[in-house]
């Protein structure tokens, strides 16, 4: 079980809310560094026919 607060969550929506033609997201919460937590979110993407993965860092480093 994990706490989010609500400023992660309201910024987890913020970045959902940019990308409306989406419906699917990677949730991410990594805490391997031991320090704290990075939250990212993904989401694949086709862009002039290239297939890929956008990351976007919701929480990181700057709030341990």
């Amino acid at each position: 079980m994990t706490y989010l607060l609500r400023s992660t969550a309201e910024k987890i929506l913020y970045v959902m809310n940019q990308l409306p033609e989406h419906d699917a997201f990677l949730f991410d919460m990594n805490s391997s560094s031991g320090i704290g937590t990075t939250i990212t979110l993904a989401v694949d993407i086709v862009h002039n026919n290239i297939p890929g993965k956008f990351v976007v860092e919701v929480e990181g480093s700057d709030n341990w």
